[in-house]
């Protein structure tokens, strides 16, 4: 840490560090950028003890030499206001009939999917436990129910998280997650579990672009399959503060289950006409499986726009198209809703 803190000591020109903060989604590759970037010049105080602050937040008790402290036992309760456009609100089937060679079998209209805008909230609580320097305990617990504006129906959802976050020198990073995601509708419901470690390095590529590339084993668990993952991935910040993103996803082969076998993701965030926006295009495909007899296989699409309304809102517009071999699960629709960031209720 003394490193750190060396380089932190000769911090950069006030514009260049503030260009680390400008789009801050990644914890660490912000901190990195503030240290790479340091130079010859003093910054401002505030800024100077955003940056102790953050340091402190990573387990690293002396930060810069203020005197602010922070608590190595942090929580809050939280509350997250929801209002978005659901496809499936129900759990149900396509609409349209099921086709298989020269038979067609029409389904119950009762068991058919129902789409509509839904609203609704999520109360829980989320903290860090800092262990050492460097090291520290991320954990969360959310509960959610999202009611249907058009119809007499609710979602219930369930989120459990902890990560136990490591730097182990170097700009190094071991990284372990549990997760579990759980949601109830009224005719399906359904709950997965995801383990992954995750090794992380930091460098840059010049004075002013910064990378954090990451290698993230994984193992997901449903009620009906096991399958082992491996992601890829590669977050940069540029000196205009603009951010990208890229990740590919290899999926173990469950040929008796729809799983996800490859998926590729690219991402970029900025600022367009002085409006922070987020762009995200993504495409996924599934093994090749039977369903009734049939082979099946899928690939789906989408993109997504994030426009940051204010500081706590984001408004998120996107269009998934899925492609099958077997046209009953073909979709094509426009999605999106109002992305409001969780308030956090005080705490210790």
């Amino acid at each position: 840490m003394k490193s750190l803190l060396g380089l932190l000591a000769l911090m950069a020109m006030p514009a260049v560090n503030a260009s680390c903060l400008a789009v801050d989604g990644n914890e660490r590759l912000t901190n990195y950028c503030l240290s790479a970037r340091s130079a010859d010049a003093a910054i401002p105080l505030d800024l100077a003890k955003v940056i102790d602050a953050r340091i402190k937040y990573e387990g690293y008790d002396d930060g810069l030499g203020f005197e602010q402290v922070v608590a190595p036992r942090r929580f809050s309760p939280l509350f997250m206001p929801f209002f978005e456009y659901e496809r499936n609100i129900n759990g149900g089937n396509p609409a349209e009939p099921l086709e298989l060679g020269n038979v067609t079998l029409i389904g119950d209209p009762d068991l058919e999917r129902k789409d509509g805008l839904v609203y609704g909230a999520g109360v829980g609580l989320a903290g860090r436990w800092l262990v050492g320097e460097g090291r520290y305990l991320d954990y969360s617990a959310i509960a959610t129910r999202r009611e249907a504006v058009d119809h007499n129906l609710n979602i219930d959802g369930r989120f459990l998280s902890i990560c136990s976050k490591n730097h182990i020198g170097s700009w190094r990073y071991i990284d372990a997650c549990a997760r579990r995601y759980g949601e109830e509708k009224r005719l399906s419901d359904a709950e997965v579990d995801r383990v992954t470690v995750s090794l992380s390095q930091m460098l840059s590529s010049n004075g002013r672009t910064h990378h954090i590339v990451s290698l993230e084993p994984g193992r997901i668990i449903t009620d009906d399959y096991r399958q082992n993952q491996i992601r890829a991935s590669l977050e940069t910040v540029y000196g205009n503060g603009s951010m990208t993103n890229i990740s590919f996803l290899y999926g173990e082969d469950k040929d008796a289950h729809v799983a996800t076998r490859h998926q590729a993701r690219v991402g970029y965030q900025g600022w367009v006409a002085g409006l922070l926006v987020g762009l995200t295009a993504t495409r996924s495909e599934t093994n090749e499986t039977t369903f009734l007899g049939y082979e099946r296989a899928d690939r789906t699409d989408q993109i997504m726009v994030k426009f940051s309304l204010s500081e706590r809102v984001d408004l998120e517009l996107g269009y998934t198209k899925s492609d099958s071999t077997i046209n009953f699960f073909d979709y094509a629709g426009f999605t999106g809703g109002l992305s409001i960031s969780p308030f956090f209720l005080g705490g210790d």
